[in-house]
């Protein structure tokens, strides 16, 4: 994601998350859900050694095929189950975010401050992503300066 666009795409993934906590999902958003991972579970193990990495969890967790039995199950889901499953496992505050920028503190004293985060394209949008977009760039997050960490990468991932 390009930096200038960081900000607004936070916003715009907290906004959603929140949006299905408090909501959940309709029946229309849980069909179409359905149908995707019901034909894209299929492509979980494109290879055989993917297919024996699968194998290998099955056996250590007793399980019998779970990619062979994950689109039967994804079929059997209800709208209520899924629902309640997003109320029991999904929470929007106190969530632990990781970015990574050339301009951290530059990034960091914008999230703090809260300021609006536009989004600008280089191509003309629907007047329906336009007034969404302007919901977004202002949606609040909350961030608290001492939430922020400023790290340098440099040498982070070598022993």
């Amino acid at each position: 994601m390009p930096n200038e666009a960081a900000y607004f795409a936070l916003r715009a993934a907290v906004r959603e998350l929140r949006h299905l906590v408090d909501n959940g999902m309709t029946q229309d958003q849980f069909e179409l859900t359905k149908t995707f991972l019901g034909k894209y579970c299929l492509h979980y193990a494109p290879t055989t050694s993917a297919k024996l990495g699968y194998k290998l969890d099955d056996r250590f967790y007793g399980i019998d095929d779970h990619l062979s039995a994950l689109p039967k199950e994804i079929a059997s889901l209800s709208l209520e189950e899924v629902n309640a499953a997003i109320k029991r496992h999904l929470r929007y505050d106190g969530l632990k975010i990781v970015m990574i920028t050339k301009n951290a503190e530059v990034l960091k004293k914008a999230l703090v401050a809260d300021k609006p985060s536009p989004m600008r394209y280089a191509t003309p949008k629907p007047p329906s992503v336009v007034e969404e977009d302007k919901e977004i760039e202002k949606f609040p997050l909350g961030i608290r300066e001492e939430a922020v960490t400023v790290m340098n990468t440099d040498g982070m991932f070598v022993k």
